[in-house]
Formats: C-alpha cells, sequence, structure tokens
C-alpha cells in the first residue's frame, strides 16, 4: 500500500484568521505523515502548531524564513518556494498539498487512497469550492470573477513540483481528471474569514501581486470598514452549496457565520 504525505505552510494564521488548525487535521486524518513549515510567525501560530503536534502524532513541524524571494521573480514565488521546502521533507511516494484556509471534505478520503494504489496515475485533479458571500454559496466554477482556481493539482506523485503562487502542483503528463464531479473536493475559506482581518490580509499581500493593493480595499480601511462581499462578486455569480461543509471545520464555521448574513435571495 502506497504512502501518502501531507504538507503545508504557516504564517501569521491566528493574526488572518485562517482555518489552519482545521487545515492540519483534515491532512493529518488522510495523510501517513504531515509537515508544516511555519515562516516565522510571531502571532502565537507556532505555539498553537507545538499543541497540535501533541495530539497528532504524524505531524512534523519545521520552521524557515518567511521572506524568501527569488530577484526578478513576482513576489509570492514565496509561496511556492515555502510550499516546496515542505514537501521536500516529505518521506512518502505521493503528496497532498494544502493551503492553511483549506479543507479536504472527509468524502473524499477513500478516493484519495484509492488513486495513490494505482499505478497508472502520478497526478490528479481535484475540486475546490470557493466558499464566498456566506457559508450557503461559492463562486460559480463558470464565472469570470472567480477569485481563484476551482479545479487545481493538489494530489500527486511527490516529484512533482508546487509551482505558481503554491496554486496548484506541476501536473504530471498522467493526470486523472474527471469534472465537474471530481472525487476529491477542497473547501476554501479564505474568503469567508472575519471581514475586518479580511481587509488588512488583503492589502498586505495583494502587494505581491499588483504593487499596490485594490483601491476598494484601501477605501475600506480609510473609512474603517468591514468589506462587502458584493461588491467584488456579484450575486448572479454565486451558486448554492448543496453539501455539507467537511465536519471538522464547523465549529470554525459557527463562529464567524453571523459575520455573513448577508440576504443572498
Amino acid at each position: 500500500m502506497a504512502k501518502l504525505g501531507g504538507s503545508i505552510f504557516t504564517h501569521n494564521c491566528i493574526k488572518y484568521d485562517y482555518c489552519f488548525k482545521e487545515s492540519i487535521r483534515s491532512l493529518c486524518g488522510v495523510c501517513d505523515e504531515v509537515v508544516c513549515l511555519d515562516a516565522e510567525s510571531d502571532d502565537g501560530t507556532l505555539e498553537e502548531l507545538k499543541v497540535l503536534r501533541g495530539e497528532l502524532p504524524n505531524l512534523k513541524i519545521i520552521q524557515d524564513k518567511w521572506e524568501q524571494h527569488i530577484e526578478g521573480s513576482p513576489g509570492y514565488d514565496r509561496l511556492c518556494i515555502l510550499a516546496n521546502k515542505a514537501r521536500e521533507e516529505l518521506s512518502t511516494e505521493w503528496h497532498f498539498m494544502l493551503q492553511a484556509d483549506e479543507v479536504i471534505h472527509e468524502s473524499s478520503h477513500d478516493h484519495i487512497r484509492e488513486f495513490i494504489d494505482s499505478p497508472n496515475i502520478s497526478s490528479v485533479v481535484c475540486l475546490r469550492y470557493n466558499i464566498y458571500g456566506d457559508f450557503d454559496h461559492y463562486v460559480k466554477l463558470t464565472s469570470a470573477k472567480k477569485p481563484c482556481g476551482d479545479f487545481i493539482v493538489r494530489l500527486a506523485r511527490k516529484s512533482c513540483r508546487v509551482v505558481g503562487d503554491a496554486e496548484s502542483i506541476m501536473m504530471h503528463p498522467v493526470v486523472y481528471r474527471d469534472e465537474p464531479q471530481s472525487a476529491i473536493k477542497i473547501f476554501h475559506y479564505g474568503m469567508v474569514r472575519h471581514p475586518y482581518i479580511f481587509v488588512d490580509k488583503v492589502i498586505d499581500m495583494q502587494k505581491w501581486f499588483f504593487g499596490v493593493p485594490d483601491y476598494r480595499f484601501v477605501q475600506y480601511k480609510s473609512d474603517g470598514n468591514r468589506w462587502n462581499p458584493l461588491d467584488i462578486i456579484p450575486k448572479e455569480e454565486l451558486n448554492a452549496l448543496k453539501i455539507n461543509h467537511p465536519s471538522i471545520v464547523s465549529n470554525w464555521i459557527e463562529k464567524r457565520r453571523s459575520f455573513y448574513n448577508i440576504n443572498m435571495v
């Protein structure tokens, strides 16, 4: 039976309201070993990781620098560098890469195991639900306004590198792809974190991507306002979520549900 490793990296996840503990538990629930690379967190994230390590015997924590960047490359390449450093620490043949605001749906576990035991598959395209507007909707797969990809390679042989801004793993020539009903489902909660914290997070990170942050978020910050999701993506671009959220993230959701009670009718 093939062994599966999981990797994830963290940086100030408490400060920016990531569901990082749920993400790590999600990986540990399906992987034989998990490596979490913490990149110079100074907000208590590393201390929380050490607590998690006490309850998750297959979790390994490593540390590295946050400001890693190749001159001449986009600023977000640090994300790819960190993801690959975590991947390289794994001793397994297969690799599942997750970001710290994502959770694997438990219905995917058996499928993941089936894929890694197949000699004819080297990488697998997963379906990601970008939860948006509130916890009962996600951005349509066909939307031109979607914040990030829906179909992404996150399960692959360890030799396949993470690419871009750690959005996906390099697609191997031998790929399993079954859309739109992918067997592996990932839920992305990056757009439904605390709405005031989300403003700070966007302003901080968009400098890497665009040089300057979105003017709307600068205005939110200046006015002391929370962000309004429908300012960015209209409700017509959303679909109702018709499957349950991963059970492991239910408590995290309930603590934030009241922040996103906008009228979606």
